[in-house]
C-alpha cells in the first residue's frame, strides 16, 4: 500500500508577513479539494478583477475589438484602483452564479444604458427594453434561466458571441492582474518549507 501524503506545519510560524490562521500541525491528508477554476483559491484577488472587467463591459459596450491586447494590458494596469460601487456589489452578491451568467449581466447593463456600439443592429422597442431590465433584476436576485422572457434574435445573438469572449477576457486579465504572480511566490514558498526546517520569513504577505 502506497504511503498517504502528509502536511506539516510544525517548523512554520506566524510572523508579521505570514499568519497562520488554522496550524493542523502534522497529519495525513485524506481529502482535497479539486479546485478546479480557482473559485477557492486565496491565491485569485478575483471580486476586483470581475468588477472592473463588468464595468468595462458596460461602458464600453463590447466593440468588436473590446478584448484586444492592448485592452487586456490596460484593463490589468487599472485593477483595484478605482471604486465600483454597482459593480463591486454585484460580485459579492451574485458569487453563486455562474461566471458566465456575472459576464451577461455586464452586457445587458450595457444594452440598458445604450452603450452598445451601434453595428451590432440592435434596436429594441420599449418593451424590449423592458425585458432586459426585468432580466437583469433576476439577476441580482440569483437567477440565471430566462427562457420565459421574448427577445430579439439581434440581441441574444451579441450577448450569446460576447459573453464567452468577456470570461475569457476575465481569466486573462485575472492571470495578469494576480495569479501567475501570487503562484509563482506560493511555489517559492513551498519550496523554501521543504528545504528548511527554520522558520519560514517570506518577503512579503501572500496577497489573497
Amino acid at each position: 500500500m502506497s504511503a498517504m501524503p502528509i502536511i506539516d506545519d510544525t517548523k512554520i510560524r506566524s510572523s508579521g508577513k505570514l499568519e497562520i490562521v488554522n496550524p493542523v500541525g502534522c497529519r495525513t491528508i485524506r481529502y482535497a479539494i479539486h479546485d478546479v477554476d480557482g473559485t477557492h483559491s486565496l491565491i485569485r484577488d478575483w471580486p476586483p478583477v470581475m468588477s472592473l472587467v463588468i464595468h468595462y463591459a458596460m461602458t464600453s459596450g463590447l466593440p468588436e475589438d473590446f478584448d484586444s491586447e492592448a485592452a487586456t494590458r490596460r484593463l490589468i494596469e487599472s485593477c483595484g484602483k478605482e471604486n465600483l460601487e454597482e459593480t463591486d456589489r454585484f460580485c459579492v452578491e451574485s458569487a453563486g452564479l455562474s461566471a458566465l451568467t456575472q459576464m451577461e449581466f455586464g452586457i445587458r447593463r450595457a444594452v440598458e444604458l445604450g452603450n452598445i456600439p451601434a453595428a451590432a443592429g440592435i434596436r429594441l422597442t420599449d418593451e424590449q427594453r423592458r425585458n432586459n431590465a426585468i432580466i437583469i433584476e433576476r439577476m441580482w436576485h440569483g437567477q440565471e434561466r430566462f427562457e420565459d422572457i421574448p427577445e430579439p434574435e439581434a440581441l441574444k445573438n451579441f450577448v450569446g458571441e460576447r459573453t464567452p469572449r468577456l470570461f475569457r477576457l476575465y481569466e486573462t486579465v485575472l492571470n495578469g492582474f494576480c495569479r501567475d504572480r501570487n503562484t509563482a511566490d506560493a511555489r517559492c514558498t513551498a519550496v523554501l518549507a521543504s528545504t528548511t526546517s527554520s522558520p519560514i520569513t517570506p518577503s512579503r504577505r501572500w496577497e489573497s
